[in-house]
């Protein structure tokens, strides 16, 4: 995959992007819809009622997918990272062809990184237990 150090992608057609998204405090998301969503792959979201409705699927999910949203024969799987107060401040995603992340492979790698996030919001002192 082509891609640079400080590169910039919109949040609505990346799975980090739809992570942040979904779980931020304010109204991100509506801000996001009405600066417009552009297409950049065949199925990036330009539908307003469908991004909502995808957000909604991330925040029951507990995590994301981007498949050829962003770039063709790509696709991302991202899980949210808290801090202390539980709030999300970052994402880990995994990118690659859909050939090494065909459809079969989601659920066992989106475990894989929701166990990785949870371990690293650990060490932000995020306690689940205290956010039920």
């Amino acid at each position: 995959m082509l891609t640079h150090i400080g590169r910039k992608n919109p949040a609505y057609c990346t799975s980090s992007g739809k992570v942040m998204l979904a779980f931020h405090d304010g109204n991100l998301l509506e801000e996001v819809i009405q600066n417009g969503l552009q297409p950049f792959a065949k199925n990036t979201i330009t539908n307003p009622d469908e991004l909502r409705a995808a957000i909604n699927k991330v925040k029951a999910q507990g995590y994301a997918v981007s498949t050829e949203e962003l770039t063709e024969g790509t696709r991302s799987i991202a899980a949210p990272i808290r801090d202390y107060t539980g709030k999300v401040v970052s994402a880990i995603n995994i990118v690659g062809p859909l050939q090494r992340l065909p459809d079969y492979k989601i659920p066992s790698m989106a475990r894989i990184l929701v166990d990785a996030a949870k371990e690293a919001s650990e060490r932000l002192g995020y306690d689940a237990r205290f956010f039920r």
